[in-house]
């Protein structure tokens, strides 16, 4: 039974670090885009260099949902009245 704890495992690799899934998290908590008042799949993509899905695959194993926040917040938008 010790021995099947070590056989190769089917299945790709993983191709991203800990650390730069990490990071992402940590930018999706503690930043916020220039231009918005919270993070998109997108805009988090272009800014980790990752995938549009695979940031929303990384947000939905650690159920972060950066569009709802419990606080109210005023619009970045020059021209909001």
């Amino acid at each position: 039974m010790a021995a099947l704890n070590h056989a190769p495992r089917s299945g790709r690799p993983r191709s991203i670090t800990s650390d730069r899934v990490s990071r992402l998290v940590h930018m999706t908590l503690h930043g916020r885009p220039s231009d918005a008042t919270h993070w998109s799949l997108r805009s988090m993509g272009r800014a980790t260099g990752l995938a549009a899905s695979t940031v929303h695959q990384i947000w939905r194993a650690g159920r972060l949902q950066p569009h709802r926040v419990k606080t109210f917040r005023l619009s970045s938008d020059p021209n909001f009245a």
